[in-house]
């Protein structure tokens, strides 16, 4: 596999459950969140948590669709 292609995937993994540098990773910022805290946005101004893992997601599938196919599922201007 590409060598910068295998870093990525190693990054991504990292952010999202390893123990990392700066001893943060979503697992461990999730763990507070509920079905009742979720949705909430801390302020008008700002997303809710289950808006960014939308976003997350979303560009996440996108970035795979790359690796595999070559092409984006979404650009910056998506809806979603």
């Amino acid at each position: 596999m590409n060598t910068l292609i295998s870093s990525y995937i190693s990054q991504i993994k990292d952010l999202m459950g390893a123990e990392t540098w700066l001893d943060e990773t979503f697992q461990k910022k999730l763990k507070g969140i509920n079905d009742k805290n979720a949705f909430v946005r801390p302020t008008e101004d700002l997303h809710s948590v289950a808006e960014i893992i939308s976003h997350l997601v979303v560009w996440r599938a996108s970035l795979l669709s790359i690796f595999k196919t070559g092409k984006r599922t979404v650009r910056m201007d998506s809806p979603e």
